[in-house]
């Protein structure tokens, strides 16, 4: 029986669900695992040094960092000087709206952090809108990114309560200063999923009389104007074109006029329209040459699998907004699909380390690891060990807590002979996921052919007393006892299991009460 297992082992479905959509209301997941081409057996080094990430892509974690060591005094002062820089240039809008995102980070101590920021700092007009671009980010986290028609009352309902909380902040801040272009943002937001009649429009042309020159402003109502979000593509070409009185003091405000098109080509993409969603991507490159729609057309050519294309935008997009971590991450989707995969694995990692919070980066961080095991799965079955190994070390770079890189390198190495390594795999792949019955199966083949029998009975008492009904962890142990001599506990197992439909376990009952 024990000889049998690892062959049993090649045989098993890998328990893959894949997550990789970026971020945006009309991504969707990348190509199936069964649609990519055969990987090759090309070996190369599996360590990958960290990149180095410039400190200047870092802000939103230097905000954070003084946050979570609530250097309060500290953060305001830096916050502020952000806000004095902007109103002496109107172009510095993009920093103080870069540093306020720093607050859609989640963990747990988020909100007690911020109440505390608020109550100590009961004049910081930072704070509340810090306290406000927090709840902000939970209410679309509440909401998600589903059609209303497959969003909960309860989902709604939770959204409102962040809406209203920010709202709230939002208010007080603007009473402590008036002018705050992040303040009239945060609330352009809120207006956006939550509306009352005309307050939207009469937000912006307020917000306009004070910065008439600013890209953030009409950035975000040109969003609200879209007809997902009841405008129209009329609404959103009469704001583009007002805009361009002001557009020779701010030529950013020419890629408005691209808008539409990088609509229209989302909801092509969406909809598996590629060739027009590239058509439509084009059109809004036309009007500039702006990171986003670079963003969107290489993100297009990569579902086109149209890799070479989808890289040339994507790398442009990044020179022309480093700080973005969803552009490091299309890139690195690219590389792998492309099989760069120590480039893959670099943009990742700066990817993680500009802002490991964005949902993208998580997403990720997981399917680069299940896309390596899969590609290592099947050079294995082709017997081709060394590449397999490199794709199973190079996923455990990926995401050293993922239980399936070690089982299947576990395996590699036992068929390899490599006793030791495969014993070391095969135990982190049980305590990461420990009520995997095959990883439990591999491992007891391991260490039986080290006659470590006291040790196998452990491992499976561990499963059993996390699955006390799975009759085939009961045959597995009872075979263990049966080499140890124990046929008495080898026949009370044999009996559990087949009383839990275990057939081949019932055909050694008798033979074994024969035995004790």
């Amino acid at each position: 029986m024990k000889d049998n297992v690892l062959l049993l082992v090649l045989v098993v479905h890998l328990w893959i669900s894949a997550g990789c959509s970026s971020s945006g209301e009309s991504r969707t997941t990348t190509p199936a695992l069964s649609q990519r081409k055969q990987p090759t057996s090309a070996v190369g080094s599996t360590k990958i040094a960290r990149p180095q990430v410039n400190s200047n892509l870092l802000l939103k974690r230097r905000v954070l960092a003084l946050f979570q060591q609530e250097k309060f005094s500290e953060l305001d002062a830096l916050l502020e000087s952000f806000q004095r820089d902007f109103e002496k240039d109107f172009r510095k809008e993009m920093v103080l709206e870069e540093a306020f995102g720093a607050f859609s980070a989640y963990d747990p101590a988020m909100e007690r952090r911020l109440h505390k920021w608020v109550q100590q700092s009961p004049q910081s007009y930072s704070a509340l809108l810090g306290r406000a671009s927090y709840f902000v980010s939970r209410a679309w986290a509440s909401r998600g990114n589903r059609w209303a028609k497959d969003t909960s009352s309860t989902e709604f309902a939770h959204m409102e309560l962040n809406l209203g909380s920010a709202s709230q902040d939002v208010a007080s801040a603007l009473r402590l200063k008036g002018e705050l272009i992040v303040g009239f943002d945060l609330l352009m937001s809120i207006e956006m999923v939550a509306p009352t009649s005309g307050s939207d429009l009469a937000l912006v042309e307020r917000a306009l009389a004070n910065w008439p020159n600013s890209f953030l402003i009409r950035k975000a109502y040109m969003h609200r104007l879209k007809p997902r979000w009841g405008g129209s593509y009329e609404e959103m070409q009469a704001f583009a074109n007002a805009a361009q009185t002001y557009a020779q003091a701010s030529p950013r405000l020419k890629f408005l006029n691209g808008f539409i098109y990088v609509d229209q080509g989302q909801m092509l993409s969406h909809d598996k329209h590629f060739e027009r969603a590239v058509q439509a991507h084009t059109q809004a490159l036309s009007h500039g040459d702006y990171w986003q729609f670079r963003y969107e057309r290489a993100d297009t050519y990569w579902r086109m699998n149209r890799y070479p294309e989808a890289l040339e935008d994507v790398s442009r997009a990044i020179a022309l907004y480093p700080q973005a971590a969803d552009n490091y991450v299309l890139r690195s989707k690219i590389l792998f699909e492309m099989e760069r995969f120590a480039d893959g694995i670099s943009d990742l990692w700066t990817a993680q380390e500009i802002w490991p919070y964005e949902d993208s980066v998580q997403k990720w961080i997981r399917g680069a690891a299940i896309h390596l095991v899969y590609d290592g799965h099947q050079l294995y079955k082709q017997n081709q060990y060394p590449p397999a190994l490199e794709r199973f070390n190079l996923a455990a770079e990926c995401d050293p807590s993922h239980s399936e890189i070690y089982y299947w390198r576990g395996v590699l190495f036992a068929r390899q002979g490599n006793l030791a390594e495969a014993q070391q795999d095969l135990e982190r792949a049980v305590q990461l996921n420990p009520k995997h019955f095959e990883s439990y199966q591999s491992l007891d083949w391991v260490l039986a052919k080290q006659g470590k029998w006291d040790v196998v009975v452990e491992h499976w008492n561990r499963f059993l007393a996390l699955e006390p009904n799975h009759a085939k962890a009961y045959l597995e142990r009872g075979g263990t006892f049966y080499h140890k001599g124990d046929f008495k506990r080898a026949f009370q197992d044999a009996q559990k299991a087949c009383q839990l439909g275990e057939q081949e376990a019932c055909a050694r009952t008798e033979s074994l009460r024969q035995r004790i």
